[in-house]
């Protein structure tokens, strides 16, 4: 529902007026599964990469935006997360009983991406409506309410959403104290957008329509009804449609929320990455850290009805771990043991949020062919900014050239000169896939 002073207006969607589609994904169950890489070199001291399939349909945007980065460190912190992209949470409301896509929530989370990831900033406008607007740090809860028979969108239809600026309506038919915007689907459209226990693309198209009415699309050259778009066929809002049409948002529909939102220009992806810079000219170790993309493509389908949405999208996740310098020969031979101490930027490659820790290494120069590497105060960030320790690491590495490696090479190191210490500074890469950890470290040796 979309308040407009006293007055409260439902957004809905029927099967034969308005394109109120829904979703299904490539999956459920968020296991990180790690997909066969194309062929490239292999990982090093410098670089490992890892592509995986986003069976949950995450945002990594949430937690890359609420980690707090060390504020005493022996380097200079850096973080590149798109600007004004509003994060999205779906808080579920299921009817009991009823017979949901298995990769649902996936899907709703994928057809908010669409529009979201072209949002760049809130722009400013004379709306005489009331509107709660988006913080750029925050994360916009969206309620979906599905098959609740009490639920009544009007007009026979078969979907509807609220607006973000209707703070206080909650779910139609339900007690649920909710501040949040809803989308809704009734029991009769969720029977029809199941086959085989996943989301036809005909339900992706409903709720990636809806989510546009939740972002405020409205079309004011449609004087019969400003909130679907004065068109049949071709994109998303049009108020009537035929089999042919998208099941994402095209140009047109964008139009219909540039009277709130700023946008960048059409992309397919989203970079997400964390650096730490070494400060000063005396040191060849320049900078390390890792950066996430994340893609997702949805094709266009010629029958919206019954395939599987899954069968149209591709969603996937990049990690790359990078150091960047010039390499140099390491320690030299000697007596007494040395020590390196800085941090470790990783990514957990199940959830594909942020994890932030301590590295320290350690080298008898009696033996300078083997090095410990131990990985500690581990912390993860979810969505909310909560932190979750992870279990400490450690590794031993033994020499093959000038690098030093940990079985299977998990973890990879090499030295870096700092001022005239060949040994200054030792960085590398983990590639832990027992412990879904993907990243970078940097370590200064101690006094």
């Amino acid at each position: 529902m979309l308040r407009l002073g006293a007055v409260v207006i439902v957004l809905c969607c029927t099967s034969l007026l308005a394109a109120c589609g829904g979703g299904g994904g490539a999956g459920s169950g968020g296991d990180g599964l790690l997909i066969d890489p194309p062929p490239t070199e292999p990982n090093t001291p410098q670089f490992a990469s890892g592509l995986y399939e986003n069976t949950d349909g995450i945002d990594p945007l949430p937690s890359f935006r609420a980690v707090t980065l060390p504020s005493s460190s022996r380097f200079e912190y850096r973080r590149d997360v798109p600007t004004g992209s509003p994060g999205i949470a779906i808080v579920p409301y299921i009817a009991p009983g009823t017979t949901v896509p298995d990769d649902l929530i996936a899907m709703a989370y994928r057809a908010a991406e669409l529009w979201t990831r072209r949002i760049e900033g809130i722009r400013e406008h004379d709306s005489p409506y009331f509107h709660l607007e988006l913080s750029e740090d925050r994360v916009l809860e969206v309620d979906l309410v599905v098959g609740f028979p009490q639920v009544d969108c009007g007009a026979g239809a078969d979907a509807c959403a609220t607006h973000y600026a209707d703070p206080g309506t909650d779910p139609p038919g339900l007690d649920a104290n909710s501040d949040n915007p809803s989308i809704v689907l009734t029991p009769g459209h969720v029977r029809e957008i199941v086959r085989n226990g996943q989301l036809t693309i005909d339900g992706f198209r409903t709720l990636t329509h809806e989510f546009g009415h939740v972002l405020d699309y409205t079309d004011p050259t449609n004087t019969q009804d400003i909130y679907h778009g004065n068109c049949s066929g071709g994109a998303i809002m049009c108020e009537r449609w035929d089999r042919n049409v998208p099941a994402i948002p095209v140009e047109r529909d964008f139009d219909g929320i540039l009277h709130h939102y700023d946008l960048r220009a059409d992309t397919d992806h989203k970079e997400f990455g964390i650096w730490a810079d070494v400060p000063g000219d005396a040191s060849d170790l320049k900078y390390f850290g890792v950066q996430v993309t994340r893609t997702l493509r949805v094709e266009r389908a010629t029958d919206i009805w019954d395939p599987a949405a899954s069968g149209f999208i591709g969603d996937q996740i990049s990690i790359e771990a990078r150091v960047n310098g010039t390499r140099s020969d390491g320690p030299t031979a000697g007596m007494g043991t040395v020590s390196w101490s800085g941090d470790l930027i990783a990514v957990d490659t199940v959830r594909f949020q942020p994890v932030l820790g301590s590295a320290d290494l350690s080298m008898d120069l009696e033996d300078i062919d083997t090095l410990d590497a131990a990985f500690t105060d581990l912390l993860r960030t979810d969505d909310a900014g909560m932190t979750h320790a992870v279990s400490n690491l450690a590794y031993t590495l033994d020499r093959t050239g000038d690098t030093w490696a940990a079985s299977n090479d998990a973890v990879l190191a090499s030295f870096y000169t700092v001022g005239e210490d060949p040994s200054g500074a030792v960085a590398g890469t983990l590639d832990d896939e027992r412990r879904n950890l993907m990243g970078a470290f940097g370590a200064l040796r101690d006094e």
